[in-house]
């Protein structure tokens, strides 16, 4: 009968199975130190350029040009038209800037009112805007003509339009500021 002797390196490796077993069950020792900081890789290709955002001021409100027509008012004194305005709140007469310009027609360059008329060193007509109290509208009021001269706001204006803007609190504006230059510096679209 053939009987099948055993390996001699057998017992070896079984031994080395149970120490494998044994090592390989212990906890995992604290974390090492970090190293030093590699050097830096090669820069990356830029990405692409994104859209231009709009220049200005944030929060910055202003209406269309509205056209409008002039009224008498009840004591013939003067000639009006009231315009609904919600973006003038209470908020907005009480802490903002609110600037209103006026042009002649679409041809003619705004102004800002209040605006006076002079001819030979004399008012012959002012164009003021009131607002409403609380907000949510305003008037612009032309005064009839003071003096000789027959021509007032409704007659130097026939089709006049308004623009009003409303700049929150915190933002530096002059009380006077040109509509081309506002305009720029805030890039409202005309």
């Amino acid at each position: 009968m053939y009987t099948m002797r055993q390996p001699r390196w057998a017992p070896y490796w079984v031994l080395c199975v149970f120490v494998f077993s044994i090592f390989s069950c212990t906890k995992t020792g604290p974390t090492g130190a970090t190293g030093p900081q590699g050097a830096q890789g090669p820069q990356g290709d830029s990405g692409a350029l994104g859209p231009k955002g709009d220049s200005g001021v944030a929060n910055v409100e202003y209406s269309p040009w509205i056209s409008f027509t002039w009224t008498s008012d009840s004591t013939g004194y003067a000639v009006s038209n009231h315009i609904t305005a919600n973006s003038i709140t209470e908020q907005a007469l009480d802490s903002g800037v609110i600037l209103v310009y006026m042009r002649g027609d679409t041809n003619t360059a705004p102004f800002q009112l209040p605006y006076l008329q002079v001819l030979n060193g004399s008012t012959i007509f002012a164009i003021q805007a009131i607002f409403d109290e609380g907000g949510g509208g305003l008037t612009i009021q032309g005064s009839t003509p003071s003096g000789t001269v027959p021509i007032g706001a409704s007659v130097f204006y026939p089709t006049p339009q308004v623009r009003w803007v409303v700049i929150p609190p915190g933002v530096a504006v002059p009380s006077s500021i040109s509509y081309q230059r506002l305009s720029s510096w805030l890039n409202i679209k005309n």
